[in-house]
């Protein structure tokens, strides 16, 4: 068994709705976990390598939503209290590694309830965006299908009226494109990033060959995540998808200058700058 230094791992063997123990979710949170999610005292010290520091209570209230029970808090004697979860029986506390050696006492710890610590609106926003970065991480890429339309069409036109197109495009284009992808098109297939219900995300890829690399090519011609989910790693799961796809294809894409923060998620995943200029007509 893989080890893990948070308090409970050799016993949290309970699982969710979704098979998942409470060690899944740590390796989950492991990736999304940010000074974005650390509470406001304590950001400046926060760290990768210190990755649970300030985590405590949106993380606990997050586990609560998964496996029920109740959040308990450790008194840390400065008028704060250390969140954990005790769940069927469980007791576990997914950022115990933050106080390094220091062993904490989890008897007899009052439970904490989320209307109270949720009262103070950081903190709320913080739990609502690691949750939503959660989701993205467990959220499922296939083939759009027809009952996704209406929903694909809502986040094209925030797409195409961002600047990250130079098109606003119109109702007429995206339900075109989304005829192609659910009709099988051989030129263009088109994907939704599921999680549970909802649609987070969708990407389209158009297929051509490439005379200059004597190989197929495949455009990555959209990838919308919707901006709470952004940061997860969803974007590389869907480039890393159209790989597995498209094996040994030329991949291409085009992105705004601008557009600082996909520019970084493209070469993380291998992409290079082609010194051409596009035209059209």
């Amino acid at each position: 068994m893989k080890q893990y230094a948070f308090y409970g791992w050799q016993t949290a063997d309970i699982r969710d709705a979704r098979s998942l123990t409470p060690r899944d979710y740590y390796d989950h949170l492991s990736q999304i976990w940010s000074a974005e999610t650390c509470a406001p005292r304590m950001r400046d010290g926060w760290t990768k390598e210190n990755k649970t520091l300030g985590q405590c209570s949106v993380t606990a209230f997050l586990m609560q939503d998964m496996y029920g029970g109740q959040v308990r808090g450790v008194a840390l004697g400065d008028g704060n209290y250390h969140c954990f979860n005790v769940a069927d029986g469980c007791v576990f506390d997914l950022t115990s590694e933050q106080f390094g050696d220091s062993k904490l006492d989890y008897e007899n710890c009052p439970e904490q309830k989320r209307e109270e610590h949720f009262a103070k609106t950081e903190k709320r926003l913080r739990y609502e965006l690691l949750k939503a970065r959660l989701r993205a991480r467990l959220a499922v890429i296939r083939p759009m299908k027809e009952q996704d339309r209406q929903a694909v069409r809502e986040m094209m036109r925030v797409f195409y009226a961002s600047p990250a197109v130079l098109s606003n495009g119109s109702d007429l284009i995206f339900d075109a494109d989304i005829d192609h992808c659910v009709d099988h098109s051989p030129y263009l297939e088109g994907f939704v990033f599921e999680e549970g219900n909802a649609l987070l995300g969708y990407g389209m890829i158009a297929k051509s060959f490439s005379t200059e690399f004597g190989k197929p090519c495949v455009w990555i011609e959209d990838l919308y995540i919707q901006e709470a989910c952004r940061g997860a790693g969803l974007g590389s799961r869907f480039l890393e998808h159209v790989k597995r796809l498209c094996p040994d294809w030329v991949q291409r894409l085009e992105v705004e200058a601008e557009n600082e923060r996909a520019i970084e998620v493209y070469k993380k995943n291998g992409f290079d700058v082609l010194p051409y200029m596009e035209m059209k007509r």
